[in-house]
């Protein structure tokens, strides 16, 4: 099966709690592909930042 995360329920739930602002598989803000070197809070907040510029 699906992992937890991943399913529409909670994506849904996710997306209401978070306002389209959670990263997973699947979710509105994609995780890079093999990059174990960048955490949540420096993706997240780069971009963020960025698009108040």
């Amino acid at each position: 099966g699906a992992p937890a995360h991943s399913s529409r329920t909670v994506r849904e739930i996710l997306n209401m709690r978070f306002s389209h602002r959670w990263m997973s598989r699947g979710g509105p803000i994609t995780w890079p592909a093999r990059s174990p070197d960048l955490n949540v809070l420096d993706y997240f907040v780069w971009g963020y930042v960025k698009s108040l510029v």
